[in-house]
């Protein structure tokens, strides 16, 4: 069997400062984070980075940290997150070796559990896609409709609950990064921010409408959650042709880092839906507070695409 190797340099020095330190107990072990910068002449980023290495070595395991370093701690690792998914998009990393090590990347954030992902951009996808199959069907039959129809537009409501903590992350995640003072008309970060954005709108996806990409199979998750509530298909059936479809959707809308052109047709997009749910409201087809909700983050989406200076008309 292979022997695992060793720390080095820094990581070699932190843990020795480790293990000399007196007041451990049970194999555990209290130290101050400003002396032990001090002692080794560490900065804080530098401290957090052999933290990571010792603990995803497995030298140590980390139970707290004072917040300067947990802020640097989770800014690292979502620095790695962003890293790695701009690979995946740009077709430099094998599918099965994303999937794991993106894992063990976000299983670091463990300690600190209110910054987790609340599910991946991948996950998140299936949603995306759900929430714009939902509002179609809002719009070309509810106007068909006498009444407003609140069956379509609490399952579309519904869904936007379980999305609204994964687009809070990646909104507060924008705001944090374009706050940052680096240049960020560098090329890596420019990517770096579109790829955020497309995150916030379709997660981990190509921008493209249900339509154009997948209506038929969307059509076919119809029929087969209408097969189960009549009883002809089991729980365990229906999730896994689900799961099936999902993946053939995928297939036909890869992951793809956008470009400004893609981003610009996004908002031109989005703007038609707001134009076209606002005209549904006011012949009746949805109810205000439908409206209200969904118009505002559009509104949102759409500002959010401006800002970063797109050409939209």
């Amino acid at each position: 069997m292979a022997r695992q190797k060793g720390p080095i340099g820094n990581e070699e020095h932190v843990l020795e400062y480790f293990l000399k330190a007196g007041n451990y107990r049970a194999a555990s072990v209290g130290v101050s984070s400003l002396e032990i910068a001090s002692d080794l002449g560490l900065d804080i980023p530098e401290l957090v980075r052999v933290l990571r290495n010792l603990s995803t070595s497995g030298f140590i395991r980390v139970t707290s940290l004072p917040r300067e370093l947990e802020n640097s701690y989770v800014s690292q690792v979502f620095d790695d997150l962003d890293m790695l998914d701009l690979r995946y998009l740009e077709n430099k990393v094998p599918e099965s070796e994303y999937a794991s090590t993106r894992q063990s990347i976000t299983d670091q954030l463990k300690l600190f559990p209110h910054h987790t992902e609340p599910f991946s951009p991948l996950e998140a996808a299936r949603l995306f896609h759900e929430l714009n199959k939902k509002l179609e069907r809002i719009l070309s039959e509810s106007s068909q409709l006498p009444q407003p129809h609140e069956a379509f537009e609490g399952e579309l409501l519904a869904i936007r609950s379980k999305l609204l903590p994964f687009r809070m992350l990646v909104l507060t995640r924008i705001r944090e990064f374009a706050s940052k003072k680096e240049d960020r008309s560098s090329f890596s970060n420019e990517k770096r921010m579109r790829m955020l954005i497309l995150f916030s709108q379709v997660g981990m996806s190509r921008l493209a409408t249900v339509k154009d990409a997948t209506q038929d199979l969307l059509e076919e998750l119809d029929v087969l959650r209408a097969r189960h509530l009549l009883g002809e298909i089991s729980q365990s059936e229906l999730e896994e042709k689900e799961k099936t479809l999902w993946n053939d959707i995928s297939k036909r809308i890869p992951p793809q880092l956008p470009n400004h052109d893609a981003l610009a047709a996004w908002a031109r997009h989005l703007t038609t839906k707001l134009e076209d749910l606002d005209s549904l409201r006011q012949r009746g087809g949805i109810s205000e507070s439908f409206f209200q909700t969904i118009s505002e983050d559009l509104h949102e989406d759409i500002a959010l695409l401006k800002s970063q200076g797109l050409h939209i008309s």
